[in-house]
């Protein structure tokens, strides 16, 4: 098939080349206007066209053969299982650290950069760590976390793994089940569940991971920080 697919690319350049070539000579501008398809038309054009005609309708038939068998291998099932069972794997904050090398300088940055006690308009500042898959984001974000000056600047800490799905009331109802003093909150209602992180997190200081974050959307991220104004 991969034949067939050069000998269409070389008949439509080989078509191209000869209709530039055929309107840049001598010919007159009322040729011109008339289709190249009328003024090249020879009995070997005819050839050629019957010609592609035939290797056109094999590739057809080869292509409806692929497909028979694909449906009777299964695996159009198959791909459709996959793509709808497969998710990204979790991630948590429990690091062992001396497994970790290479990080000391990215980890101080970073802690430095929290510890800094900076006055902002929206009273929520965000760090980002970005990189390609498989540079250690996670790992650099859980010795971060775990770190002791971490640990007593901040009242409040919670890690959410977001992953590709993008779900505010999940990741609202992570926090506030992380943060919160009372029992897990197993509401579904969005603004209540809200509300009640808004109060658990009113006049205190906290450190919040959102790993494995895909989402852009400037919407879904105002409307989940939402109740974060209310801290200190």
């Amino acid at each position: 098939m991969e034949d067939i697919l050069d000998e269409f690319a070389y008949e439509a350049l080989r078509r191209k080349v000869m209709a530039e070539a055929d309107g840049e000579g001598s010919t007159t501008k009322v040729r011109k206007f008339i289709p190249t398809c009328c003024t090249s038309f020879t009995p070997i054009e005819a050839m050629r066209n019957v010609k592609m005609g035939s290797k056109i309708k094999e590739m057809a038939t080869r292509l409806e053969a692929i497909y028979a068998q694909k449906a009777e291998l299964g695996l159009d099932k198959v791909a459709t299982i996959t793509q709808s069972t497969w998710e990204r794997p979790l991630t948590t904050s429990l690091v062992y650290e001396p497994w970790v090398y290479g990080r000391d300088a990215d980890k101080t940055i970073i802690i430095d950069m929290l510890l800094r006690d900076e006055p902002i308009e929206t009273n929520v500042s965000v760090v980002s760590i970005v990189a390609m898959g498989g540079m250690g984001k996670t790992t650099l974000a859980r010795l971060v976390y775990d770190h002791a000056e971490t640990a007593k600047h901040f009242d409040l800490k919670a890690w959410v793994c977001v992953s590709d799905q993008f779900d505010a009331v999940r990741i609202t109802k992570t926090i506030l089940n992380s943060v919160a003093s009372q029992s897990s909150i197993d509401s579904q209602d969005f603004n209540q569940i809200q509300d009640k992180l808004r109060e658990a997190l009113k006049g205190k200081k906290f450190l919040l991971v959102l790993d494995d974050m895909w989402n852009d959307n400037y919407g879904d991220w105002c409307c989940l920080q939402s109740p974060f104004l209310s801290g200190s």
